[in-house]
């Protein structure tokens, strides 16, 4: 996140009511309607306006996604919201973003993080297949177990729209949750892990450390102090060895993901309309993200039926065109490509040679084939884009696709032959 400053702080006033102002008075200047802004922050045109109004307290994922938006740090938001009632409480309530109200299915998942165990948890999966969801749903499922707090951080170790936190700034962030702000701006890293280790002491926190990339940064922040858990999402595995327990987080079955649907647009259209339905999850592979992507467009278009929305993903010439969202980290081509633009050379032209090959699955031998390099070598790279979760092993020595991310394996194979 390009981070812009904001005016300055007010020594003393309402938290949410210096928000307004500075939310009106930076959307004024970049000369951005209420509207444009509601679009460029995924809330809606209502939430701006009643942000603007200081009209009651607003949440704190709210308040993050107009920050980012807007270009300011989010950090002192938090500092603002926190300095209006007691700061732990404060820290302890706004850290998480919201519990989505439809979320559905996972319980298998959630009930296996709820485990009484005090390893940390590293959860893993494809992008867009719901880590993030799935660990704040079960952050706000373990509240009771977490008296003291749930406190969260944003690596975005994918998302190329922000710039990566350092350790120092993602453990200022948790101080500021835990109501004990670090001492500057610019203070090196081991001062403040000794503060953050400090002020968990004799407290029950749940800490989720979201979309890891490189584990170094956030190695400070993870603690498995009694009493405390921490849920750590990437989109690749935990390295061999190490003491998390892991989760990978597959597709949804088709019960999930129907209800899925159901949560966001209403069983009634579910219901309506089950042939359609059935093509959505097909479509979109039962990919959350994608699904979410779809359900969003026939909420905001009530008096389509779900059949003329089939029919428009069926109109667009590439599959990942259906699942084009209004931002970033909305839109299904992007996500995955982050994850592309992550791969070593070697493996990135793989993954472009197997975009070519029609194939449902590929044994190693057969990608041996189609690379023109040695089996060993072709392990190599099929577990290399196994670890990005973009394939994955299907038994029997044998590899396939998961999620979407054929579909854009497919489009960087057809363009890379037209410029070629």
């Amino acid at each position: 996140m390009n981070r812009t400053a904001g005016p300055p702080m007010p020594e003393s006033g309402n938290g949410v009511a210096e928000i307004a102002r500075r939310t009106a008075a930076r959307r004024q200047q970049l000369g951005m309607s209420q509207e444009q802004l509601a679009e460029r922050a995924s809330i809606s045109a209502r939430t701006v306006r009643n942000v603007e109004r200081a009209a009651g307290r607003p949440r704190w994922h709210t308040v993050r996604l107009l920050a980012g938006a807007l270009g300011l740090d989010e950090h002192d938001w938090i500092r603002l919201l926190a300095g209006d009632d007691d700061p732990v409480a404060a820290g302890s309530r706004l850290g998480m973003p919201q519990a989505l109200d439809c979320f559905a299915g996972r319980q298998d998942q959630l009930a296996w993080l709820a485990a009484d165990d005090p390893d940390p948890v590293w959860v893993f999966g494809t992008a867009g297949v719901g880590k993030t969801a799935l660990a704040v749903q079960s952050a706000w499922h373990l509240a009771d177990r977490f008296p003291d707090g749930q406190l969260y951080v944003n690596m975005h170790g994918y998302d190329q729209t922000c710039r990566l936190p350092s350790s120092a700034e993602a453990l200022s962030s948790l101080l500021v949750q835990l109501g004990s702000p670090p001492g500057g701006q610019q203070v090196p890293t081991a001062p403040v892990e000794r503060q953050y280790r400090h002020a968990l002491a004799d407290r029950r926190v749940l800490v989720v450390i979201d979309n890891v990339r490189d584990m170094e940064p956030a190695r400070p922040l993870v603690t498995n102090r009694p009493g405390c858990l921490t849920i750590i999402t990437s989109r690749k595995p935990a390295a061999k060895g190490s003491r998390y327990r892991q989760l990978r987080l597959g597709l949804p079955s088709h019960g999930e993901a129907r209800a899925m649907l159901a949560s966001r647009i209403g069983e009634h259209r579910v219901l309506a309309e089950p042939a359609a339905v059935d093509e959505i999850i097909r479509r979109s592979r039962g990919l959350p993200l994608a699904l979410a992507i779809v359900a969003a467009r026939a909420v905001t278009r009530p008096q389509f039926r779900l059949a003329e929305i089939v029919d428009e993903m069926r109109s667009h010439q590439r599959p990942l065109e259906a699942f084009a969202g209004g931002e970033p980290r909305s839109d299904v081509r992007t996500v995955v490509s982050w994850s592309y633009q992550a791969l070593t050379h070697d493996a990135a032209w793989a993954f472009r040679r197997l975009g070519a090959y029609t194939a449902a699955d590929v044994s190693v031998d057969e990608m041996a084939s189609v690379l023109g390099v040695g089996p060993a070598r072709a392990r190599r790279l099929l577990d290399e884009l196994a670890d990005a979760q973009l394939i994955q092993p299907t038994g029997n020595g044998r590899y396939a696709f998961d999620g979407l991310n054929q579909a854009y394996a497919a489009e960087i194979a057809s363009a890379s032959c037209t410029r070629s």
